[in-house]
């Protein structure tokens, strides 16, 4: 059924929001402190109920996730996840005890709404349903030095944009992941359990556990706005990218279109420096999160 990947795709941004939500409260409370990659927070991570309960979460939404670009496009699929950013933004700031300010609402939907608007101009064409092992291994590793250069790099220079530079390195790190899980799905779907015989399945396994710590540390380093974002985004673009890369979908390049695409991509990159500056951004701050509450509604007083 054709509407299928486009029902899971929804429950599975739901699921991201809330998941994403509950994942960041737990990490700003781990004593990570503020400027620090920490590999090894996953571990403390996993003796912590709640963030368990967003890790179950994120295990349903990427189960659904999974199903829909099995069955589904990319171009499709990728701009449904990206709106989990309008679900876990306001949580986030109800349970902080702020209310988002109207410039974060126009923010927000500007940050989805723009990639949405790219990808549906850009309008790539449905290409192979799996990838080689060779070309997978390349893009895959390749984009891990790339995410792995970009931390080291945030760590020293950064400074307070930390939360943001490791939501973009996520973003690209979980669009590799997509573009494994496709091809994991379809062999999956002809080979059954003897996928784990295949070397793509373990390029999944390392792209997906490097974007998901990339993205814990993100949390515990600033506000769920400084690094969701960024995240939300780039994960569909740079997914366009690798499905015309990878999947040999044709992205639609007239004069017309490409116009659309260069300002839908200014509009959601305008979107998502205005939240990252935004004292939305603080909300849950490991350095808050146990202080008063934080109202960020224009106006408001303590």
């Amino acid at each position: 059924m054709p509407g299928l990947p486009v029902v899971f795709a929804a429950i599975a941004a739901v699921l991201l929001g809330i998941g994403a939500v509950v994942q960041h409260r737990a990490a700003s409370r781990t004593g990570t402190g503020e400027g620090r990659f920490d590999i090894a927070l996953l571990l403390r991570l996993f003796r912590q109920p709640l963030w368990l309960t967003g890790f179950g979460m994120t295990l349903a939404h990427f189960s659904l996730q999974a199903t829909a670009l099995a069955k589904g496009r990319l171009v499709v699929v990728e701009p449904i996840l990206s709106t989990g950013l309008l679900i876990a933004l306001p949580l986030a700031a109800a349970v902080g005890r702020g209310r988002m300010r109207r410039l974060d609402w126009i923010a927000a939907v500007a940050a989805a709404g723009g990639i949405a608007a790219f990808l549906v101009l850009a309008n790539p064409a449905t290409g192979h349903s799996r990838v080689g092992i060779e070309r997978l291994a390349e893009v895959v590793l390749s984009l891990e030095v790339v995410a792995v250069v970009v931390v080291a790099v945030s760590v020293r220079w950064v400074g307070r944009m930390l939360p943001l530079a490791f939501g973009a390195a996520a973003g690209v790190m979980a669009s590799a992941t997509d573009a494994s899980t496709k091809t994991v799905a379809d062999l999956a779907g002809s080979h059954h359990f003897g996928v784990f015989g295949d070397p793509r399945i373990y390029l999944l396994a390392v792209a997906g556990l490097t974007a998901f710590t990339v993205q814990q540390n993100a949390y515990g380093n600033g506000g769920l706005a400084g690094s969701l974002p960024a995240l939300a985004v780039l994960q569909p673009a740079t997914g366009v990218a690798l499905g015309v890369l990878l999947y040999g979908e044709n992205v639609n390049a007239g004069a017309g279109h490409l116009a659309g695409e260069v300002i839908a991509a200014v509009v959601a990159l305008t979107g998502i420096v205005t939240l990252a500056r935004s004292p939305l951004a603080q909300l849950m701050h490991p350095g808050r999160a146990r202080s008063a509450p934080l109202l960020v509604e224009t106006g408001a007083k303590r």
